[in-house]
């Protein structure tokens, strides 16, 4: 038998956090884990800035030229998702 709800046709919804320090004291992307990231999960009124400010170093990482920021992100950055896994408990 399948376990629901994969019983059934569905829509799975994929995000990504961007500039977040997470959700009820759970970050999204630990400190110890993402040490070059532009934000620190304590600085949570900060967060945003110290995001937007380090823009020079995460732009060209999204296909972006840092001289001309108005052409926007190349057309090739892209969320591939290569599998979603599910295991029944």
């Amino acid at each position: 038998p399948k376990a629901a709800p994969f019983d059934r046709a569905f829509y799975l919804q994929l995000n990504v956090a961007v500039g977040c320090t997470g959700y009820n004291d759970r970050p999204f992307f630990p400190d110890h884990l993402c040490k070059d990231k532009p934000w620190r999960n304590g600085d949570k009124h900060t967060a945003e800035s110290d995001f937007l400010g380090s823009f020079e170093s995460w732009w060209p990482s999204w296909g972006g030229n840092v001289t001309d920021p108005a052409r926007g992100a190349s057309r090739n950055a892209s969320m591939q998702i290569e599998s979603v896994r599910y295991w029944a408990p």
